[in-house]
């Protein structure tokens, strides 16, 4: 099954490492993830001082996943590809993945 996650909640909230330990499970299932974005205050996970940021990075590299951050809710938190470890991309690429994806999943 292909299933993209939406993440939304802010570092410090718990939902934010359950969306993790879900994304692990996921994979070691066998499900595909095609997509994971980061929207509105989830976009805080991406950064460097985020509690997960870094195992959020692995998971991306380890599983090859598309991990990515939205440019618009990184814009408007003032946000840079500095800022983050992980990728800054568009809606559309989070459009598409729900499109190719059997379930979307939302923390």
């Amino acid at each position: 099954m292909k299933v993209t996650l939406l993440i939304t909640q802010p570092p410090e909230s718990p939902v934010a490492a359950k969306a993790l330990d879900f994304a692990r499970a996921l994979l070691r299932q066998g499900h595909e993830i095609p997509r994971l974005f980061f929207f509105a205050d989830g976009v805080n996970n991406a950064l460097a001082s985020a509690p997960l940021a870094i195992q959020w990075q692995t998971l991306m590299e380890q599983e090859r996943l598309a991990i990515t951050v939205c440019s618009g809710s990184a814009g408007a938190r003032d946000l840079s590809a500095n800022d983050c470890l992980l990728p800054i991309a568009g809606m559309g690429d989070w459009l598409t993945a729900t499109l190719e994806s059997d379930k979307l999943v939302t923390f």
